[in-house]
């Protein structure tokens, strides 16, 4: 999948201002990533080389790309920006989620973290609880939300339709991530 040049992406016209100190957003939408559901889901990784996360709700890292377990058969698969998708076509038992259509992605990353996070969820995200590597399907910003954790950032995944609104919270409950208004 690639951005495909008549999409807009809603947060492309709100500046990222710089951050204070080592906290930062990044807006990630426009990169390429795909979300496939289905019984031959797990076919299709072995066959690309791609790892299946052993258990809903992990991650599985393979050549720049990693693959976050929804569901028994779903999965989303992103790049880390250098690193390409599989261009082939999808299997019969396995298909398209449009997750790259229907989602905005965000990564914050830096030591205020952790607290920006506690203003946005009620779930506790410290990583004694929650390590890296595991992904979270709840509640953000009032927004149904996936959270991918890694080591020091957070991607964040919500309805592409809300991104302004989320985009707003960010402003206003986390203003030492810098985003404007």
């Amino acid at each position: 999948m690639t951005a495909h040049p008549r999409r807009s992406f809603p947060l492309a016209d709100r500046p990222l201002v710089p951050a204070t100190g080592d906290n930062r957003l990044i807006d990630l939408t426009a990169r390429p990533r795909l979300g496939l559901r289905g019984p031959g889901t797990p076919a299709w990784c072995a066959g690309h080389g791609l790892p299946f996360p052993d258990r809903i709700n992990q991650t599985a890292e393979a050549g720049g790309i990693t693959v976050a377990r929804l569901g028994t058969y779903e999965i989303l698969v992103l790049t880390d920006g250098q690193a390409s998708l599989p261009a082939t076509p999808l299997p019969p038992d396995a298909w398209d989620g449009y997750r790259d259509e229907t989602w905005f992605w965000i990564r914050m990353t830096g030591p205020s973290t952790q607290a920006a996070l506690a203003t946005l969820t009620s779930v506790d995200l410290r990583p004694a609880r929650v390590p890296p590597g595991r992904v979270l399907q709840t509640r953000a910003a009032g927004l149904d939300a996936v959270l991918v954790l890694h080591e020091g950032s957070v991607d964040i995944f919500a309805d592409i339709a809300s991104a302004e609104y989320f985009a707003d919270v960010l402003a206003d409950r986390c203003p030492e991530f810098g985003w404007s208004e």
